[in-house]
């Protein structure tokens, strides 16, 4: 089908359906299904939730016909004309680069970038460097049958319109650390898993000036991804959540940050085995559902100070105590 092999070149077929790449998102899928209707017509279809309008809009530009009402899903299948084009124009799929630079002037719209999930968005999050100058956002939905994600929200412009707009995309390069531009002469990183958890903990340590919190993009998921230059010199405490991949993304921190110049490393398990009880640690009578971390236990009532009783261990380096740490 020449629509399929003109978006992509690794177009393929499975059974009645093409399978290429989506125009209208960085697809890297491919994820636009394409079906031989009547009439020389094709129905698409985009598996990763782009609206119809948009995947026509993009089709469009690269010329491709598209007859009839704009409520129909269709598009003829004809081979697009030659234009004129510079040779970064060459393929016919629509490319977003990442653009920080544009991330004060591009539109930012939840209801354009998740349209029917928009309602499901439950907190957004800025990424900043250094000086304060915002990289990208991520997003947090909480899905009653998906369940929770977090997703990469980021200024891109287009190479063959230059037209800028925010998309689900990841940044280009090493992944920053969060809360990068509030980290000054302090000698402690905090490292927590996700965005939630780092608000939490900030709080925590708000009358501590010597603490910084952070965490990483993708959570537990990819600590390999990020640039830790930020913590030499830093004893940094890993604040990890009560499971295995807790326990995995504890370990890859520990390294990773030892091979940046940290001076240290540190594992801060959560309370799990303990609950607050008119002010003082008491006995938990449940067990502690996977998962449990420091946003949990800060909504439990637990305070730094309380926290600052309990000694965990961790498994490697030296062990320091939180009244050293947070001296």
């Amino acid at each position: 089908m020449s629509i399929a092999q003109a978006l992509s070149p690794s177009a393929r077929k499975s059974g009645q359906n093409w399978l290429t790449r989506c125009p209208a998102h960085a697809d890297d899928g491919p994820s636009l299904s394409l079906i031989d209707g009547k009439d020389g017509r094709v129905i698409f279809n985009c598996l990763a939730g782009c609206d119809f309008r948009d995947v026509s809009r993009e089709l469009a530009n690269l010329g491709f016909a598209l007859p009839g009402s704009p409520r129909r899903i269709t598009a003829t299948a004809v081979k697009p004309p030659e234009p004129q084009r510079s040779p970064r124009h060459t393929q016919h799929h629509v490319t977003w680069d990442y653009a920080p630079e544009k991330a004060l002037t591009a539109p930012f719209d939840i209801q354009r970038l998740f349209r029917e999930r928009a309602p499901l968005v439950t907190s957004i999050w800025d990424w900043m460097n250094k000086g304060g100058e915002l990289l990208f956002r991520t997003a947090r939905l909480d899905d009653p049958e998906r369940g929770k994600s977090v997703v990469p929200i980021t200024p891109c412009i287009c190479r063959h319109t230059n037209k800028v707009e925010w998309r689900m995309k990841g940044p280009d390069g090493p992944r920053p650390l969060y809360n990068l531009q509030n980290l000054t002469d302090q000698t402690v990183a905090v490292v927590t898993e996700g965005e939630k958890v780092a608000d939490a903990v900030r709080n925590l340590f708000r009358d501590q000036p010597g603490v910084w919190v952070t965490t990483t993009l993708g959570g537990a998921k990819s600590p390999h991804l990020v640039d830790w230059s930020p913590v030499a010199g830093l004893t940094v405490v890993v604040a990890h959540d009560y499971d295995a991949a807790g326990l995995a993304f504890a370990a890859a921190v520990a390294e990773n940050a030892r091979l940046h110049g940290a001076i240290s490393s540190h594992l801060w398990t959560p309370p799990v085995d303990l609950i607050v009880n008119n002010g003082a640690p008491a006995p938990r009578p449940a067990p502690t559902p996977a998962g449990f971390d420091l946003f949990d236990a800060a909504i439990e009532g637990w305070t730094l100070p309380l926290l600052a009783t309990l000694q965990h261990p961790w498994h490697g380096p030296e062990i320091v105590s939180w009244s050293k740490i947070s001296a």
